[in-house]
């Protein structure tokens, strides 16, 4: 296999990608009283609390319409929040990949690159659990079906490749380095506030717009933000960049991945 095809990674092992998504979704609820609902109840906490600070004491607004109110803003962030947190649990889960699977590196013939894979898939799941709320409060609060909730799954596509670019890359690493997971929370960190998830990108002052119009993750919410709210699909040159963005980074994680695989059993 060609280490830069990654498709040919989910051609060849999708049965067993398939069996290790379900065990994972499945494990991350096991013994829970709530299940499912954990995914909804934690960001909808969030929501109020963010919304509470920054749309109600700082009084912030995206300017998407001349009567956005508090809810609208509250909408507008728990946008953002998803999309954050689908690339944020993947980032988070993927250095200590490898190393919970220490029996399966012994294995000559198994594939670990799918480990990334799963965690892509899990999140996404996740994902499409959390956007319910968020439908549900546009047609509770503005009294309307946005057409444009469908573009959030379309723009997510390019946010998962980069997600597994990143996984690969950082499962790896993380096999050498054990130092990744301690330093990805503060990264994170600042990833959230240099997204425009908490503001509009025309808010930023004017020497930071050029630094967050290369962010991937800030030009994906501010695109999913005008479908919700303008019911206005991405731009086909910037939306085609940040695919092309996505496959580059997804085929050249694979590669580093499968190049690094070899040496995983010396180290565990």
């Amino acid at each position: 296999m060609k280490s830069w095809n990654f498709i040919e990674v989910f051609w060849k092992h999708w049965s067993l990608i398939d069996q290790f998504l379900r065990r994972d979704i499945a494990g991350r609820y096991k013994g829970t009283t709530l299940g499912p609902f954990l995914s909804l109840l934690v960001p909808v906490l969030m929501l109020m609390i963010y919304t509470f600070v920054f749309g109600q004491i700082f009084n912030s607004r995206f300017g998407y319409s001349a009567k956005e109110g508090v809810f609208d803003f509250g909408l507008g962030l728990f946008c953002g929040l998803n999309l954050f947190n689908f690339l944020s649990e993947v980032v988070t889960r993927s250095p200590n990949l490898i190393l919970q699977y220490p029996n399966y590196v012994k294995k000559v013939v198994f594939p670990l690159e799918i480990f990334p894979i799963t965690a892509v898939g899990a999140a996404l799941f996740h994902y499409v659990i959390a956007s319910i709320p968020l439908l549900i409060g546009f047609v509770i609060i503005d009294h309307r079906f946005p057409f444009g909730f469908i573009w959030l799954f379309v723009i997510s596509l390019p946010l998962a490749l980069i997600a597994l670019g990143a996984s690969w890359i950082l499962s790896a690493l993380g096999v050498f380095v054990r130092d990744i997971s301690a330093l990805l929370p503060p990264a994170l960190t600042v990833l959230m506030f240099g997204s425009a998830i908490f503001y509009p990108i025309n808010a930023a002052p004017t020497f930071a717009r050029p630094f967050l119009a290369l962010n991937p993750l800030a030009l994906l919410v501010d695109c999913a933000r005008q479908a919700l709210f303008l019911d206005r699909p991405p731009g086909l040159f910037g939306f085609s960049m940040l695919v092309l963005f996505g496959v580059l980074l997804a085929a050249a994680g694979c590669a580093f991945f499968l190049k690094a695989k070899p040496a995983f059993a010396d180290v565990i």
